[in-house]
């Protein structure tokens, strides 16, 4: 028989050690704003209902709304309303508590199961730090389809995480960095391919794989390198994120350089020319064995946004061994013929078949049809028949020239 109680999740009216298993779906930080979006009805019932359910036009809240003093979540504007209890720091301690409240009344063999999303490698580093404080540990993760993508705090992900939970073993051992990490990579692979198989999505793919990460990690008390540092919780994030770019991004055009697969990363999380954090641009230098300094000139930094300019903004030049930086040379020509074949034959153009047109092709998908990036692209890509030629041509002049002039030198 089922049994449905309203209470507070803080302070479980259960006994220790009463339950095979707890089941909770959180708040998933400052992913939607419960009450203010419940306000929205509260003020329509509460005039409504009044007859038929006087108590409920009775609330704590000055202002008339609904009371939001005991709310776990974390609003998006937290740092311009202080005093407000929707924070971060009130958020980790209060998930804490109500998890720890769930450890308590778990037998001692018993799970607790977390339906958890967001695409921010710092709400992860904090939910392992609250399931730590919770004294529980991550076991397994379970994606589901459950999401639209494109939501508040989820940048492209249709997927929520099922997050498996077991009490803290009271002993756990030390682990060394190395080994760790060889076990995380060969388990993230298989699962990456796995998930690849059902169809997930690159974007949800690179967030999934956190929490194996996390989960392989979660079994030593504490894990360190040869130096005896101990190793943070966002190394296992970025390691994560590193491994599964890797894996995913597989069937991208293995000839393109790093510098080019970052991009096409980049484009394919949906971020297209929108601000993003240096640190996001840090964490896919890292996954692409780059330098993030070595960024700046593709990805420039203003303050603690960076973004994808314009080819007209950039000063980049074209060059063989860096696809990305040829085709934005190519579109700041803006169609202008010689420049264009300049820079064609500086990426080492020959062929209509290129890689530098694949590339053209595969970003015209990744940003609007009105970019004017795109549309110099795909004239390109339309013009490719006509440019080759004319561009091996000038090549033959230009040799017959030097032969020409080496032979009157002579």
């Amino acid at each position: 028989m089922a049994c449905i109680e309203h209470g507070e999740a803080r302070k479980l009216p259960h006994a220790a050690g009463s339950f095979d298993a707890v089941i909770t779906d959180p708040p998933y930080d400052s992913m939607v704003e419960y009450r203010d979006s419940a306000d929205w009805f509260h003020v329509w019932l509460k005039r409504s209902q009044a007859e038929a359910d006087p108590l409920f036009a009775l609330t704590t809240n000055p202002e008339g709304g609904s009371e939001y003093d005991r709310e776990l979540i974390v609003k998006a504007a937290w740092r311009k309303m202080p005093g407000d209890s929707r924070n971060p720091t009130d958020y980790d301690v209060g998930m804490a508590d109500a998890l720890a409240e769930a450890r308590r009344c778990l037998k001692p063999d018993g799970i607790v199961t977390i339906l958890f999303g967001h695409d921010s490698p710092e709400v992860w580093d904090r939910m392992v730090k609250i399931l730590g404080n919770a004294s529980l540990v991550l076991t397994s993760v379970w994606p589901v389809h459950t999401e639209r993508g494109s939501q508040m705090g989820k940048g492209n992900m249709e997927a929520t995480l099922t997050l498996t939970c077991r009490p803290a073993p009271v002993e756990r051992p030390i682990g060394q960095f190395r080994q760790v990490e060889e076990k995380i990579r060969s388990a993230l692979q298989r699962k990456v391919l796995e998930w690849q198989t059902e169809g997930m999505s690159t974007s949800d793919i690179r967030v999934a794989a956190y929490a194996p990460a996390l989960a392989f990690a979660g079994r030593y008390q504490s894990v360190h390198r040869l130096s005896g540092e101990a190793v943070e919780t966002s190394a296992w994030l970025d390691l994560a994120r590193r491994i599964a770019t890797e894996q995913a991004t597989q069937h991208v055009e293995e000839e393109f350089d790093n510098r080019t697969r970052m991009i096409l990363d980049w484009l394919s999380e949906g971020y297209g020319r929108s601000p993003q954090t240096t640190g996001e641009r840090r964490r896919k230098a890292f996954a692409h064995n780059l330098n993030d300094n070595s960024l700046g000139d593709l990805l420039p930094a203003t303050g603690a946004k960076c973004h994808l300019p314009f080819a007209s903004e950039l000063n980049l030049t074209a060059r063989p061994d860096c696809m990305i930086d040829s085709v934005l040379a190519v579109a700041a020509a803006a169609r202008d013929q010689e420049r264009t074949l300049d820079c064609l034959e500086a990426a080492g153009v020959d062929t209509e078949e290129h890689r530098l047109f694949a590339l053209c092709r595969i970003l015209s998908k990744h940003l609007p049809e009105t970019d004017p990036d795109v549309a110099i692209w795909r004239w390109l890509d339309r013009e490719r028949r006509s440019l080759v030629p004319m561009l091996n041509t000038r090549r033959r002049q230009s040799e017959a020239a030097s032969r020409q002039t080496a032979l009157l030198s002579s």
